[in-house]
């Protein structure tokens, strides 16, 4: 028994450490390309973004009332939660609806 369990953890040693130097950086493959470019959406885009996020929005502000009504959450956590996603919203306006990715970059990099 003692033998199948240092041979077991052997094994799992051998098997992680064979994957430890095989990472793939999409950016040396040409498979992630940047855009240094400055996107700027026109004045109708930026409309028909605001309607489809009022509607996401105020979508998901319904879930979480009625979650609240059928007592999944608290009310206090309800109004917590549409707190958070009007100051997410009111970023979004003011980031004209263009989604901010970049500072992910930094947690995927070696």
């Amino acid at each position: 028994m003692k033998k199948m369990i240092v041979t077991g953890i052997a094994f799992m040693m051998m098997s992680t450490a064979s994957f430890v130097g095989q990472t793939v950086d999409a950016k040396e493959n040409g498979l992630h390309k940047e855009t240094e470019q400055a996107i700027e959406l026109n004045e109708e885009q930026k409309q028909e973004m605001a309607v489809l996020y009022e509607e996401l929005f105020s979508t998901k502000e319904e879930i979480i009332k009625k979650y609240a009504e059928f007592g999944v959450i608290s009310t206090e956590k309800a109004e917590e939660i549409v707190k958070k996603m009007q100051e997410h919203h009111k970023k979004v306006k003011e980031s004209d609806f263009i989604p901010k990715w970049e500072h992910h970059k930094a947690r995927k990099q070696p």
